[in-house]
């Protein structure tokens, strides 16, 4: 009988650019199911999903990693090819404003704020920095009609050697690059985001060792 692990659905694109280190947060708002999008817990592995959209909400130098993730769709077979580490998380009701403040650190365009961040400007964004490691194999597993809808995380049930498979995954940023994207995303916080910001506690996987 598998593990289950959490996974997080996310945009296709994001997901692309996340494996290859182009960004290091993504922005999310709450839906109809979810009003608050919060973590589930701080390792999560990533579940590519699509949505109507263009190239038009990537930047253009990160593009080429994306032309092939735009025209995604899932099969009877669903894979993941990559996990991470929830490092940070954060609030604030001005979506647009933090992915200005934090352009360094994703591979969104402004007009991905319009869209996806302006709406119900009562609802909060969440922001979370993501430590990603790609697998050195994908993580296979049936496509279910449960899997998709306007929900946030899966349960996915694995029968790989999922220790194994964590300890042997490279990250998608070297450890070093990493930590001074870390002080650096902080610093721009600090400096100019939003000043209702709040920080947000993420849920501890108790049951996985840490990296």
């Amino acid at each position: 009988m598998g593990k289950n692990v959490v996974a997080l659905k996310e945009w296709h694109l994001a997901v692309s650019a996340l494996e290859h280190g182009r960004q290091t947060v993504i922005f999310r708002k709450g839906g109809i199911r979810e009003p608050v999008f919060k973590a589930r817990s701080n390792e999560l592995f990533l579940f590519p999903t699509s949505f109507h959209a263009s190239l038009d909400l990537i930047k253009e130098e990160a593009r080429p990693l994306s032309a092939k993730a735009v025209d995604w769709e899932p099969g009877p077979t669903l894979e993941m090819n990559s996990f991470a580490l929830v490092t940070g998380s954060w609030a604030t009701k001005e979506g647009p404003s933090a992915l200005e403040a934090l352009d360094d650190f994703h591979a969104y365009t402004e007009e991905f704020g319009a869209q996806r961040l302006s709406w119900n400007e009562k609802r909060v964004c969440t922001i979370l920095e993501l430590q990603t490691f790609n697998l050195e194999e994908p993580i296979l597993f049936p496509s279910k009609e449960d899997y998709f809808g306007c929900f946030s995380f899966i349960d996915v049930a694995v029968d790989a050697d999922l220790d194994g498979l964590m300890e042997r995954a490279t990250p998608a940023v070297p450890p070093s690059e990493f930590e001074e994207k870390r002080k650096a995303l902080r610093e721009a916080l600090t400096r100019k985001v939003c000043p209702d910001l709040v920080t947000v506690q993420v849920p501890m996987r108790a049951d996985r060792k840490q990296r």
